[in-house]
């Protein structure tokens, strides 16, 4: 499955299993989840936009230039959420064993090749 390769490569572990995935209200969720390394992304439909940027705006959250109308690192959460003018792509690693510069550069990455096949 393409989708899981990519998820591995930007997580830095292999994944045994399918992903978890889930409908919600506002979109969907597919979580990745392997020995401590998670890795989620949501799509949020417009009704989600704004639910989404004021669940991961806060102190310390930092623009992310070239990506999205509008987009923002989070380095507590260790997330980037990418809004479009009809969506919103969250993309949330969490892997221990990576240092944040490389959680962020990766994590970037991949809402970038999100939002190329959306």
């Amino acid at each position: 499955v393409p989708q899981c390769l990519i998820a591995e490569a930007t997580a830095g572990t292999t994944f045994e299993h399918a992903p978890l995935d889930q409908r919600r209200v506002n979109g969907a969720e597919c979580r990745y989840s392997a020995e401590g390394v998670t890795l989620t992304l949501d799509v949020d439909d417009r009704n989600g936009i704004d639910d989404g940027r004021k669940a991961y705006t806060e102190a310390g959250s930092q623009p992310v230039a070239d990506l999205g109308d509008e987009a923002l690192w989070n380095p507590r959460l260790r997330l980037v959420w990418v809004r479009r003018p009809d969506y919103a792509v969250t993309v949330q690693l969490v892997n221990p064993k990576l240092p944040d510069d490389t959680i962020r550069g990766r994590a970037i990455d991949l809402a970038r090749a999100v939002l190329g096949k959306l």
